[in-house]
């Protein structure tokens, strides 16, 4: 249930993107549109109790979050007041006991960044980490910077011929694939699962004529590969992809709207 809201938010947001102002009312005529194309109807008390129900495990969730945070830095508060006092009395052995408190502590704070910032699915980053990592609070970029928007092909066909189960395989395969190729070429980029069929992948300084080349290579390559379910189904994977530069301060969603026109471009220049 949990997924299929998600899948029904990002698609709503996707569509209204190009929109300087979102009407209440239109979020939720969108919303409710999508929630229909799969099968769940807002008004209908079961989808009401499954919503309350996620809702519930989300608050939950964001409460564990917390919670954690908080007993982090209580941590924090006493291993600062044990280095302090060790300090004073040039105590050795109360410093390496303090340091061994300090790297589980980090060990601490890393494990709660991960379980935020990685997308379920892929085990990549997902959207809170690009806003994180890279945007402002007004949504503009924190520094310059290249970026490539992956979206697979009739994937909306491929969920209703094969189902979720198999569709979200072929999600996996396709970002384990790419991901692969990238640390073989050895570029240091970071990977977000932005939402449903839709990839984000972020370099520093990278050429964008080569990252056009070696996008297309990877294309090429996958396209020879192919996923075969336990129920004998065999499915030849495409992507369609757009190279993007972008500034300092520049805004994102306005070049993501420019993405996704090259990435429909590219998809009519594959069927030509």
């Amino acid at each position: 249930m949990n997924k299929k809201l998600k899948d029904i938010t990002d698609n709503t947001i996707n569509q209204l993107l190009n929109q300087d102002i979102i009407m209440p009312s239109q979020y939720y005529t969108t919303f409710d549109k999508n929630a229909k194309d799969k099968h769940m109807y807002i008004h209908d008390e079961e989808f009401e109790h499954e919503i309350n129900d996620v809702i519930e495990k989300e608050f939950k969730k964001i409460n564990e979050y917390m919670n954690d945070t908080i007993e982090n830095i209580d941590n924090l508060e006493n291993v600062t007041n044990n280095v302090e006092n060790a300090i004073k009395n040039k105590d050795l052995k109360e410093l390496m006991k303090a340091n061994q408190h300090i790297k589980k502590l980090k060990e601490n704070i890393v494990s709660l960044q991960n379980e935020i910032y990685t997308d379920e699915l892929t085990k990549q980053y997902n959207r809170k980490y690009l806003n994180m990592k890279f945007l402002n609070k007004n949504d503009t970029f924190k520094k310059k910077g290249t970026m490539v928007l992956v979206d697979i092909n009739n994937f909306s066909k491929i969920i209703k011929k094969y189902g979720q189960l198999i569709a979200d395989n072929v999600i996996k395969f396709t970002v384990a694939f790419i991901q692969k190729r990238l640390d073989k070429e050895g570029i240091s980029h970071t990977f977000i699962h932005y939402s449903g069929d839709k990839f984000i992948i972020f370099f520093k300084n990278p050429n964008k004529d080569e990252l056009n080349s070696l996008f297309n290579n990877i294309r090429l390559e996958l396209i020879n590969k192919t996923i075969k379910s336990k129920s004998g189904h065999i499915i030849n994977i495409i992507f369609s992809y757009a190279v993007l530069q972008y500034n300092k301060d520049d805004k994102f969603y306005p070049l993501l709207l420019t993405a996704d026109d090259m990435i429909k471009e590219d998809r009519f220049k594959l069927k030509a």
